[in-house]
């Protein structure tokens, strides 16, 4: 499960590197803060997203998988 969250993350990091770069360019909350302005979704959404889940919690992968798919879409 911690590959399928990276190869969708990765997805979502490659999509945002070429919609956003400035967004790209930035590291920590300050990428979260310019991804949660460019998309208009709130703070804590994106952080949650952007955070590893804790291992052998389902719910969350699923939750966090979902969560950057719709970011990816949405860029």
């Amino acid at each position: 499960s911690p590959l399928l969250y990276d190869a969708v993350r990765q997805s979502f990091l490659a999509r945002l590197r070429r919609r956003a770069p400035v967004a790209a360019a930035l590291v920590g909350d300050a990428q979260a803060q310019a991804i949660a302005d460019h998309l208009q979704w709130p703070l804590a959404r994106v952080q949650s997203a952007l955070q590893v889940p804790p291992s052998r919690d389902d719910n969350a992968l699923r939750e966090r998988i979902r969560l950057l798919i719709q970011m990816r879409n949405q860029l």
